[in-house]
């Protein structure tokens, strides 16, 4: 038969167990706070009167922002994505004024290729690993 101290021994024992484990749970969400997302890569084109600076880049595949900088001063410029042989992936239109393009991307491995609409010889050809 139990008694009445007995079961509140066994009431804070398990009291105890579960505060432990919210504990444990705690810290370990603290310590995943604190190593925090892993970081993401930056890729960075500049657009200039003659083209597209580097002309090519070559990057693991991975979750990366690609940061593009308008210097041509020209009205509008279109962007277009693609993948090597294959689809459309994204096309920006800049207005004048517009001097930044940021987006993330997380490509597959492949060949993909950074045009301007209106000048066929401007290329950056993105090679991801």
């Amino acid at each position: 038969m139990w008694t009445t101290s007995a079961l509140c021994r066994v009431d804070e024992r398990r009291l105890l167990a579960r505060v432990l484990l919210v504990l444990a749970a705690l810290a370990s969400a603290r310590t995943a706070l604190a190593q925090g997302p892993p970081p993401v890569q930056v890729e960075r084109i500049t657009l200039t009167p003659r083209g597209f600076e580097p002309r090519q880049m070559s990057r693991p595949a991975a979750r990366f922002l690609l940061a593009l900088d308008n210097r041509t001063r020209f009205s509008v410029i279109l962007l277009r994505i693609d993948r090597e042989g294959g689809p459309r992936l994204r096309e920006v239109r800049m207005p004048r004024g517009r001097m930044k393009f940021r987006e993330f991307f997380n490509l597959p491995a492949g060949r993909y290729v950074l045009t301007e609409a209106s000048h066929p010889n401007w290329v950056c050809t993105i090679t991801i690993r």
